[in-house]
């Protein structure tokens, strides 16, 4: 009940307070907003293909009885990174903690209390609560597939990295 109704909700509000922060400082647009809006459509982007490759993963496997090795998705996106959708709804929420920190920095607020307005809590503690799923989420896929382990082994976690060459899968990171 707690992590529902207290911990989701006011992490909602954390998260959007940067919109709050910009409003505030009632800067104009920066050459940097245009850049945190390109990332953070291409982080749309990215979250939506990981999105799709996982749920074709998951339509094909459905379609062959419910089995298709090795059980969880590896290719597109998911060969760089385990969690790459997860990966790219952070990348969104940091974004947007990028428009209101620029915003207040615009504003006046100088350097420092642009980059460590309130703001920054919204986004630091959804990157918490995303780590802590990725890892119960992790732990559920290596109890159910004996092949998890190798691809932990040669895959990132979280950053969309070049696949490692193949080696002992008890080294992960």
């Amino acid at each position: 009940m707690f992590f529902i109704v207290v911990y989701q909700n006011a992490l909602l509000v954390l998260i959007t307070l940067p919109a709050a922060v910009a409003a505030a400082a009632g800067a104009p647009l920066t050459p940097w907003d245009a850049v945190w809006a390109v990332l953070f459509l291409g982080a749309l982007a990215g979250e939506t293909v990981a999105d799709q490759q996982q749920w074709e993963f998951h339509r094909a496997k459905a379609r062959a009885g419910g089995a298709l090795a090795p059980g969880f998705v590896t290719t597109g996106l998911w060969r760089f990174s385990r969690h790459p959708n997860f990966f790219f709804e952070q990348m969104q929420w940091w974004l947007v903690y990028a428009f209101g920190a620029t915003a207040a920095v615009a504003g006046g607020a100088g350097w420092w209390g642009g980059v460590l307005n309130p703001s920054l809590v919204g986004a630091a503690l959804l990157t918490v609560l995303f780590i802590g799923s990725t890892i119960f989420t992790e732990s559920i896929s290596a109890g159910k597939y004996p092949a998890y382990a190798q691809y932990r082994g040669q895959t990132s976690m979280l950053l969309p990295l070049p696949p490692r060459a193949r080696r002992d899968a008890s080294v992960t990171r």
